[in-house]
């Protein structure tokens, strides 16, 4: 049993990265075209970082050393990010999850929504050709579910994603328009 509870714990440390973060500091941006206007983001600040078409999201925890670090929490994982300064696209302050995140939490409530109606459902049919109402209402929550999540959860989670990422800040990472003050 101390051998299961040993596994089990490794399993959940193992996607926790210990930083030292002793030392980290806010992330400063400074417009290129007016080097008077900054932005400064400071720790625990929510945001959403570009690199190379991947998106890593969470909360802000420092930078040090040509780095920073955004950790990301929910209720099974603890996932921690250092992404390198100069390999940063965009940054967007406000937003913290991922298209994937948001359609993820849509699909899973959309398909707990529909579950009630797929035990009537499987009360009303008698004469079917599988005669468990439970394996009924299971087929039928899984067909449905699955057509929620996948079509409804889209949608909805496309709009919702959407809607958050116009509401946040946009700062382009490049020679023209914002760079990262290292210091």
């Amino acid at each position: 049993m101390n051998i299961l509870i040993f596994l089990f714990l490794s399993v959940i440390k193992s996607n926790y990265f210990d930083y030292n973060l002793d030392g980290a500091q806010n992330l400063t941006l400074i417009n290129n075209s007016n080097m008077d206007m900054e932005r400064i983001i400071y720790i625990n600040d929510i945001m959403l970082v570009e690199v190379d078409g991947e998106k890593y999201a969470g909360t802000f925890l420092g930078s040090k050393d040509n780095l920073i670090y955004i950790e990301n929490k929910s209720i099974f994982t603890y996932t921690a990010y250092p992404i390198k300064v100069d390999e940063i696209d965009r940054i967007y302050l406000g937003i913290g999850r991922t298209f994937k995140e948001i359609r993820d939490r849509w699909g899973f409530g959309l398909a707990i929504l529909i579950l009630p109606g797929m035990f009537e459902m499987a009360d009303e049919t008698d004469n079917s050709v599988i005669q468990s109402k439970a394996v009924r209402s299971l087929i039928s929550w899984g067909l449905f579910g699955t057509i929620g999540y996948l079509v409804y959860g889209n949608l909805l989670g496309g709009i919702d994603y959407q809607i958050r990422k116009a509401n946040s800040q946009k700062f382009i990472i490049g020679p023209n328009d914002w760079f990262i003050k290292n210091e």
